[in-house]
């Protein structure tokens, strides 16, 4: 169904989009793209031998200008997390009109990301109400608003990365100063660092 929905939406685009390979495991997606180096790769997100994010993290170690749209059947919001953690470009279900992955690819190609309304939705819900650890230790996506706040990016370039408003990111920098009792941005390059999230 993937298949033909992604034959269906390149039919549509302008410039004309070229299909240039397509497989169904992570292992053959990174030998995909290594091979083609593609402007775009249109992905699924549970592969039969990993998550979309294995992908996305080796062929990114090859390819770093690649970009990742995912189109999945998976309605779990923890899944479109796990996305936005990984940077990908864009989001979108599988039940999703032709038309909506076209306007997802089209955005892509321009540089921008694009995730379906629903999935945005759902990304900013669990990251609000559901990024909480009753021992205190951080999440993984305090780790990384951590790391990039030690990397001396702005909350406009943290929101960008994760696909959130810079509401939402404001609204966890808020929460990860509290919870380490840490309110300069000094001090928490320093912790990253003691952490082991960047560099000294």
């Amino acid at each position: 169904m993937l298949r033909d929905l992604i034959g269906a939406a390149a039919l549509l685009a302008t410039p004309k989009v070229q299909v240039v390979a397509s497989v169904g495991s992570v292992k053959a997606g990174v030998s995909a793209c290594l091979e083609h180096k593609p402007s775009l790769v249109i992905m699924g997100w549970l592969l039969p031998d990993g998550p979309g994010s294995l992908l996305v993290e080796r062929v990114r170690q090859v390819l770093p200008q690649l970009r990742y749209l995912v189109v999945t059947s998976s309605e779990d919001s923890k899944d479109v997390h796990e996305a936005g953690a990984a940077r990908v470009d864009g989001f979108v279900f599988l039940r999703d009109s032709v038309e909506t992955l076209h306007e997802a690819i089209a955005t892509i190609l321009q540089g921008q990301r694009y995730f379906c309304a629903e999935s945005l939705e759902m990304l900013e819900t669990l990251v609000v109400s559901g990024e909480h650890r009753a021992d205190g230790s951080l999440t993984r996506l305090e780790r990384i608003i951590l790391r990039g706040v030690a990397d001396g990016l702005a909350t406009k370039e943290l929101a960008e990365r994760l696909a959130l408003s810079t509401t939402t990111i404001n609204k966890l920098l808020k929460t990860l100063k509290e919870k380490l009792n840490i309110h300069e941005t000094a001090s928490l390059v320093r912790h990253a660092v003691k952490l082991g999230l960047v560099d000294s």
